[in-house]
């Protein structure tokens, strides 16, 4: 006993030392090691509030992460999974940096396949609602095999001895979202990754405390996934990896930020409705936007986040008791070339509308980013 809790202490003192490698994020595709894993820790740790993460601020706690016993979740067992039959014509979309799957199967025939698929790789469904396609797992960390050269002669001894898988300190969660398409006989499906990472506030000092703080995208590893998820839907292995590395690429479109009166802002797509629409869904994905609903005759999208400026001391501290409100962005066709989106606030006459205004201001102008 008193060998191993040397041995423990060891590991621990250099895993500080040691850091883990980066090269594995260039895998090729389909070679990449994925391994994600529900852990209790992460559940302790607590999340800042974000603008643009209305109903993020108690997502890490115990009772909303993870309900489930320790599990390691690897691709090999999904091989073993029955696929759509025949095997379903799967078009890869590329815009920016973001990619999408145009399927040739109506979007109640794969919906449960996409479940399938996130609940195979170890995640829980937090979010499911179907009637406007979308749905969301929860947070695990992703603890893949780290080369014995990576780890260096001790530790990769150490974790022989201790059977030990070294955290990496980044958190994933995934969003999936499901759209008709073609009068509902073909569907697109936009898989987002939303990463967190763990860091040190307040280094030194007796404050000093752990946190988890949003990390930027790891493309490489969401593209991997949607490989991934081509293969489970019944793509054909070589077919999907050309689709995937040549994707059909959209011409990459500016968005228009302005001001008009009374101090209120818009957006101005140069695309017609639908265009609008489907580019719209993919920002509110890239910002991490809980929606609602939407309504695409109505051209609305329902969201209920939280002003900063509403919230006092405690609220912007714990982020839980922060004052929520519904927001409505409205799409207007102007043209066939050309749609705005607007801000409005929705049902509560309490608040104070200068400040619903600059919000507005904020958060449109953070759409308007995702299109840069």
């Amino acid at each position: 006993m008193k060998n191993i809790s040397i041995i423990v202490l060891i590991s621990l003192s250099l895993s500080a030392c040691f850091g883990i490698g980066g090269k594995t994020a260039n895998k090729e595709l389909g070679k990449r090691d994925i391994k994600y894993y529900a852990d209790k820790s992460v559940a302790a740790l607590e999340v800042p509030p974000d603008l643009t993460k209305p109903d993020e601020t108690n997502a890490l706690d115990v009772s909303d992460i993870v309900q489930v016993d320790e599990t390691l979740a690897d691709f090999s067992k999904q091989k073993k999974e029955k696929i759509l039959t025949p095997p379903t014509g799967i078009v890869v979309k590329k815009d920016g940096n973001q990619r999408w799957l145009l399927v040739d199967k109506p979007a109640n025939v794969i919906w449960n396949k996409v479940k399938k698929f996130l609940t195979n790789n170890g995640f829980v469904i937090e979010k499911s609602n179907k009637r406007i396609g979308l749905m969301e797992t929860n947070f695990l960390e992703n603890k893949p095999d780290i080369p014995k050269q990576s780890l260096g002669i001790i530790r990769s001894a150490l974790k022989k001895a201790l059977n030990q898988t070294f955290s990496t300190g980044i958190i994933d969660k995934y969003k999936v979202r499901l759209e008709p398409n073609k009068n509902g006989k073909m569907t697109e499906v936009f898989l987002t990754l939303i990463s967190m990472e763990e860091v040190v506030t307040n280094e030194g000092s007796d404050e000093e405390n752990t946190i988890w703080q949003p990390r930027k995208t790891d493309t490489g590893l969401e593209i991997e996934m949607l490989y991934r998820l081509m293969l489970f839907l019944g793509a054909d292995k070589e077919k999907a990896k050309k689709n995937i590395k040549n994707p059909l690429e959209k011409k990459k479109i500016k968005v228009a930020f302005k001001e008009t009166l009374g101090g209120n802002t818009k957006l101005i797509f140069p695309l017609n409705f639908k265009e609008t629409w489907v580019q719209m869904n993919n920002a509110l994905d890239k910002l991490n936007v809980v929606i609602d609903d939407k309504d695409i005759l109505e051209g609305a999208f329902y969201i209920q986040t939280s002003n900063p400026e509403n919230r006092n001391f405690l609220d912007k501290l714990f982020g839980k008791d922060a004052i929520k409100q519904t927001y409505q962005l409205l799409l207007k066709k102007q043209s066939n070339k050309e749609t705005v989106v607007l801000f409005n606030i929705i049902g509560n006459e309490d608040v104070n509308v200068k400040k619903g205004i600059k919000y507005g201001k904020t958060f449109l102008k953070q759409i308007a980013d995702t299109f840069k």
